[in-house]
């Protein structure tokens, strides 16, 4: 079984590719250089819950299907 963070990186470098951007193209969009967004998307660096929303913006995905949900399951207990 894959760790979330491997999931993640998996996810922002298959979501970059879909999306026809390259790694330099993001870091242009994102105000960073292409080698820290690449430390981004190896995993050398984490992101944060900012970094996280603005680069799902980005790269047009969802929260969940960054971090490898394909639907959100309604599993409430009710109180």
């Amino acid at each position: 079984m894959l760790d979330i963070r491997q999931v993640i990186r998996n996810n922002i470098k298959q979501a970059r590719k879909t999306s026809k951007l390259t790694q330099e193209n993001i870091g242009k969009i994102w105000g960073i250089s292409q080698s820290q967004y690449a430390r981004y998307e190896r995993g050398s660096i984490e992101l944060n819950y900012s970094q996280i929303v603005s680069l799902c913006r980005i790269l047009k995905i969802s929260p969940n299907e960054l971090f490898g949900y394909d639907e959100v399951k309604e599993d409430f207990i009710e109180i």
